[in-house]
């Protein structure tokens, strides 16, 4: 049992079972350090009677607390390091608690009323479905238009969705130059994220033999030669030192393959809806241009040595491919179907001779 300011946490010795009721009954011999029992109602004349919710599938997630010295990638500073100044330690002191330390996850959907809002995973970033930052911009002012049918989606549970702003459009990173088109893909290794399952997807639909990475270990693993290929937005050239891995022979393939974004989630009854409808639309009249800035100082910082051009052909035959995938990961309930919808129309809005335009695959039944 563990208490801290006025919250009393019980920790059962035994997982207890999905579905059952339990009762729970303090009694007034539980008592505080210096001796003060518990009053009424919480004296034994009261109890509380719940019934839990089944928490699996879990997952263990491990988290490493390294040794002293290891730098940070993004810093270059020493991680979980923190200084300790006192008069007979001088001031040069560091202090750090190494080891592992091990978490069990439940599973989020099982929680709705408890964890923020679940969008089908990537369907804003999905792969190839928006080709440039004005296709971005007209998603998120549409997001913040206050169109009802758009409203709705916008919130699930106890969470609703206040804006969206631009981190910059993904690009496959190369350690050869040589892999200049898709046919040139098959065969090399890389890393892809292992919580997006449409990564690894794509990876195999070309013969590329996918690395399960994360947000720490995917910049090392290309900068340490150990995949051939990383998917990344161009600000981590210089954050993560990419052109590291790319030299001497690499490059960046001129193709957007997606468009990260920051999506701010928030408590819907902290905030009236007058202002969650003020947030979006404020993100998308200031925010997205201020994330624009940063992201086109980032894209400069570029070597323009490091762009590697495609043919029209190749392009068209990166397009088909990003679609066909889309449309499959989107049947299996990996993609919005809705927004789905929407990207494919907005694309058709900007360039009405795209090949998918004449057909409706990408479209929701309704």
């Amino acid at each position: 049992m563990l208490a801290k300011h006025h919250f009393l946490t019980i920790d059962p010795v035994d997982n207890l079972a999905p579905g059952a009721s339990y009762t729970v009954t303090l009694s007034n011999q539980v008592a505080s350090r210096y001796g003060v029992a518990l009053d009424a109602p919480f004296d034994g004349s009261d109890s509380l009677t719940f019934m839990p919710l089944n928490s699996g599938p879990t997952e263990i997630m491990a988290l490493r607390a390294p040794a002293t010295g290891e730098l940070s990638p993004l810093t270059g500073q020493p991680i979980n390091l923190v200084p300790v100044i006192a008069t007979l330690l001088g001031d040069n002191t560091q202090s750090q608690q190494e080891g592992d330390v091990f978490n069990e996850l439940a599973y989020v959907p099982n929680f709705p009323d408890a964890t923020p809002l679940r969008i089908s995973r990537g369907s804003l970033d999905s792969i190839g479905a928006v080709p440039n930052y004005e296709a971005l911009r007209t998603v998120i002012q549409v997001i913040a238009s206050g169109n009802p049918k758009i409203a709705d989606k916008l919130t699930q549970g106890s969470f609703e969705v206040l804006g969206v702003a631009p981190m910059g459009a993904a690009y496959l990173f190369v350690k050869d130059q040589s892999i200049d088109n898709v046919s040139a893909l098959a065969g090399k290794s890389i890393a892809v994220m292992s919580y997006d399952e449409a990564q690894g997807k794509m990876a195999a639909r070309v013969g590329m033999s996918p690395v399960m990475s994360d947000i720490t270990n995917f910049s090392g693993r290309f900068n340490n030669d150990s995949v051939d290929i990383c998917f990344a937005p161009v600000m981590a050239y210089s954050a993560l030192e990419l052109y590291k891995g790319m030299a001497p022979d690499g490059g960046i393939i001129d193709y957007t393959l997606g468009q990260l974004t920051m999506q701010i989630i928030a408590r819907d009854d902290k905030f009236s809806p007058e202002f969650a409808t003020w947030s979006r639309k404020y993100f998308a009249d200031t925010v997205f241009e201020q994330a624009m800035r940063v992201i086109r100082n980032a894209e400069q910082e570029v070597d323009k040595k490091w762009w590697i051009r495609i043919t029209d052909e190749d392009r068209l035959r990166y397009d088909e491919m990003m679609r066909d995938a889309r449309i499959e990961l989107t049947q299996q309930g990996v993609y919005s179907q809705d927004m789905m919808t929407l990207l494919r129309n907005i694309r058709c809005r900007m360039d009405a001779g795209r090949a998918e335009c004449s057909d409706n695959r990408e479209v929701a039944n309704r």
